[in-house]
């Protein structure tokens, strides 16, 4: 059989899902091959990368190859509709490290455990080359050439203004504008509006010191980051 087939665990599969679906367009956006996930396999880490045009994400999980194809080379590329982490999430993959098997063909990619399959068609269209795109954004950020405040903030409160625009019943079109404020060597601010409301509000960040371990793991992050988008703007 022409099939390649991988494992994931299945804690993996649900996180690498669910976290790029918040980027993918929504089916009923006219744009059928934004609404899906692009995977990519690079030896024994799996790339998924999904974008609706205004934002791109991108994101890694380890994985293993458990069958390749009896004829030509393995399967590298694969897509899932971006609806599957809400399979993966009905199904319990995000409590249970039972491995899934992704099985996939020229017409199908199948999502297989011991107690469920899971098929979905495979994609006909050509995916946009996205990779460049990080890739260029990337190496920006690891030459200096990006501006960055060491400050963090918490990602909670962020997500908190989608809540803000539905209870204020303020347009879904309108965008969020934020503005940093550096402060030298103490927590930087940030102002966060929505442009032609009367909503403002303000973030405090939290100094990030350069020399702390959370440091050292953000270039090494930021260095696995790059190798990985370079790996998918030259497929």
């Amino acid at each position: 059989m022409n099939t390649t087939i991988y494992s994931i665990r299945c804690t993996q599969l649900h996180g690498l899902a669910a976290g790029l679906k918040l980027a993918a367009a929504k089916p009923n956006a006219g744009l059928p091959v934004l609404s899906v996930i692009h995977f990519t396999v690079d030896g024994q880490r799996v790339t998924g990368v999904a974008t609706d045009r205004y934002r791109l994400f991108m994101d890694s999980r380890e994985v293993a190859l458990e069958q390749s194809p009896e004829e030509g080379e393995a399967a590298s590329v694969f897509t899932l509709p971006a609806s599957a982490a809400d399979d993966f999430k009905r199904l319990g993959f995000s409590k249970t490290d039972e491995r899934a098997r992704v099985e996939i063909s020229a017409d199908e990619v199948v999502v297989a455990t011991a107690s469920a399959r899971l098929s979905y068609p495979a994609l006909d269209a050509e995916y946009p080359r996205v990779g460049k795109v990080m890739s260029s954004a990337l190496e920006a950020v690891a030459e200096g050439k990006a501006v960055e405040v060491p400050t963090l903030y918490n990602v909670e409160y962020l997500g908190d203004f989608a809540k803000v625009r539905r209870a204020a019943g303020i347009s879904p079109s309108t965008p969020l504008r934020m503005h940093h404020i550096p402060a030298g060597a103490g927590s930087s601010q940030l102002i966060v509006t929505f442009p032609g409301t009367d909503f403002w509000a303000l973030l405090m960040g939290v100094r990030h010191p350069e020399g702390d371990a959370n440091h050292s793991s953000a270039l090494e992050a930021l260095e696995r980051a790059t190798e990985t988008a370079q790996a998918l703007a030259s497929a």
